[in-house]
Order: structure tokens, then sequence, then C-alpha cells
């Protein structure tokens, strides 16, 4: 969400309209600003932690909510390790993150499953996925110019 000029803390009360928090805390995830707390939940118990983090023009939002309030003290440890991992990526692991595209190949004589999986450098799991997908799991072979489903970044 776009984020405003007042700091995590304000924006949780302010923006959020988020009326009271136990145990609030400042946050520093990956040097960057940030503001957490439980939420009150019915009779005064806690079951849901909220933080909001500052990056660039934006505020992330994270909420973890326990339905079994007994369970919340382990569990909001964890997200509170979570929470602590947030962090920018770099412009080296977005342009390394091209999505996959699905291309089509006619099949031919000589084309198998197991020779697409050695011509395009797939494991075992990964034939067999490209089975599954094109509908030949757990075995057969394509016929002859039948289109066949392949994955490629």
């Amino acid at each position: 969400m776009p984020r405003t000029a007042q700091g995590p803390e304000k924006y949780l009360y302010n923006h959020l309209g988020v009326s009271q928090l136990q145990n609030g805390q400042v946050i520093n995830p990956a040097g960057l600003k940030g503001f957490t707390g439980i939420l009150s939940g019915d009779s005064g118990k806690t079951h849901t932690r909220i933080a909001v983090i500052y990056y660039k023009m934006n505020a992330y939002l994270l909420v973890g909510e326990v339905g079994d309030r007994s369970e919340f003290s382990n569990l909001d440890k964890l997200f509170v390790i979570s929470i602590q991992t947030f962090r920018p990526i770099s412009n080296r692991e977005i342009a390394g993150q091209r999505p996959k595209r699905v291309h089509y190949i006619q099949a031919d004589k000589t084309t198998t499953f197991e020779s697409l999986a050695k011509k395009l450098k797939l494991s075992t799991e990964d034939r067999d996925n490209l089975r599954l997908i094109n509908g030949f799991y757990p075995a057969g072979e394509p016929k002859v110019g039948q289109w066949i489903k392949i994955f490629k970044q």
C-alpha cells in the first residue's frame, strides 16, 4: 500500500485504524523502518500479530492470525522471526527470475519423454511431471504429429 509521511507506528493507528496494540515495538528488518505489535482479541485474549514495514514509497502490511489462541505464543515467535526476514530483493535477483513459459513442440517418430528429458536436461521427477502435464502419466509416449507442452525460460 502507499505509505504516508507518518512513521510506521502512526501509520498503523491513523491510516489503518488499529485501535490498540500490545507489546508494540520498533523493528528494523534489513535496516528498514517498521513497527509490530499484537492486536487485542475478544475478552483481552491475543491471537493476531500485525506489522508494517516501509520500503521506498510503500508500506508492507504483515498479519499473522492464529485460530487456536492456546497456540498463539509458540506461533507468534515464529511469525516474529519471519517478519525479521523481510528484505528488498536486488535487481540481480529480479533479472534471474524470468518466468517459465509454455512452448509447444510437435512430436515426430523419434520423440519420447526420455529424449525430451535429455534434450531439456530434466531430472527424472521433471520428466514425470512433463508426462503428467501432457496426459501420459505414468506411462505412454506421444504419437507422431501430437503437440507436447514443455516449459522454458
